[in-house]
């Protein structure tokens, strides 16, 4: 199992923004290579299949389906880093919110092989 905690990193949700585009890329550039080469630092390559937990740690508590936009570029950034699209059937992606205080925010990232405890349960 690979768990990876990123402090700092707490993804929002770029849907309703009225940020420029180009804004928007460069946020979505720079967490998606953050997230790609911190697991390229410390971890090898799984093999697949697997099962990704995305655990988004904040301050807020956004409703489900913010917590699964707002994890967009970090799924990307998983992918790159196992070397696969993000929709590539092997991997079962989860998405969790934890509600934690302000100087424990950031994201984990967790992943295990497809058919481990944690997916058995």
């Amino acid at each position: 199992m690979i768990e990876l905690r990123i402090p700092g990193l707490v993804p929002k949700t770029n849907m309703n923004s009225r940020a420029h585009w180009g804004t928007k890329k460069r946020i979505a550039k720079h967490e998606r290579i953050m997230v790609r080469d911190a697991l390229k630092l410390k971890f090898a390559q799984p093999r697949l299949p697997l099962v990704v937990t995305l655990i988004r740690c904040s301050t807020g508590w956004p409703d489900s389906d913010q917590a699964v936009t707002s994890m967009k570029h970090v799924r990307d950034g998983v992918a790159d880093f196992i070397g696969v699209d993000d929709g590539d059937n092997r991997i079962t992606w989860n998405v969790e919110r934890r509600r934690v205080p302000r100087r424990e925010q950031g994201t984990v990232i967790r992943i295990e092989a497809a058919g481990s405890r944690a997916e058995k349960s």
